[in-house]
């Protein structure tokens, strides 16, 4: 469903954090129905047979932006974040 010309953003955050998760794809859904950018979350990832970190890593890889939710300390998305530093990606 890519929309040539919009940005695209990553959405990392982590899944049991129910009210900001819900939060946060509420904002995605809206920014994406505004047509302002192409959101992409990690939970929308195909991930099939494969291991999902190897997809958020090649999502992250793709988009124009990565947003993190770091309001607690999570280690799957500081490894996101730190990965997304490491590859030079705006943040």
């Amino acid at each position: 469903m890519s929309q040539p010309g919009l940005p695209v953003f990553f959405f990392g955050y982590p899944l049991r954090a129910k009210l900001r998760r819900d939060a946060i794809l509420a904002a995605a859904k809206r920014l994406q129905r505004s047509a302002a950018i192409e959101a992409r979350t990690w939970e929308e990832l195909k991930v099939a047979g494969r291991f999902v970190i190897d997809e958020i890593l090649c999502a992250i890889d793709g988009a124009d932006v990565a947003a993190f939710d770091v309001t607690e300390l999570n280690h799957n998305v500081m490894f996101e974040i730190g990965y997304a530093i490491g590859k030079d990606r705006r943040i």
